[in-house]
């Protein structure tokens, strides 16, 4: 089991406009990912390591969640050992690992499982396929 480095850090963005000329124009990240809806755009932008801030639309009907941080995000290579791993030693397993096919611009294919850490936050083990 190897930890490579960060892979991204999800953010939820009440005006993804607003968020999206910030990473982009502001600081200077590369677009790479785009999917979802109308309502519920989402995107990747890498830094220069290739680390990357990932945005959730929040719909506007929705109530905000109170933190914009919905996870972050290990580069890893073997996603079902780290879920194992954690698991054996009774941290809680909030997505069972799978193989997600996501499809967008440009469409990419990982295998990726999430538990919740000693202070609760949320971690996702992820390996691009």
């Amino acid at each position: 089991m190897i930890i490579k480095g960060f892979h991204h850090v999800a953010v939820n963005s009440a005006d993804f406009d607003k968020s999206e000329k910030f990473y982009t124009e502001l600081l200077g990240l590369k677009k790479v990912r785009a999917w979802g809806g109308e309502k519920s755009r989402c995107a990747m932008y890498e830094c220069e390591d290739g680390a990357c801030i990932e945005l959730f639309e929040v719909e506007k009907d929705v109530e905000k969640p109170e933190s914009p941080i919905v996870h972050f995000a290990f580069n890893v290579d073997d996603p079902d050992a780290f879920i194992e791993a954690v698991r054996k030693e009774g941290y809680e397993i909030t997505v069972e690992p799978k193989t997600a096919d996501v499809v967008g611009t440009p469409g990419f294919v990982a295998r990726l499982g999430f538990c919740k850490g000693p202070s609760g936050e949320i971690i996702e083990f992820f390996c691009m396929k």
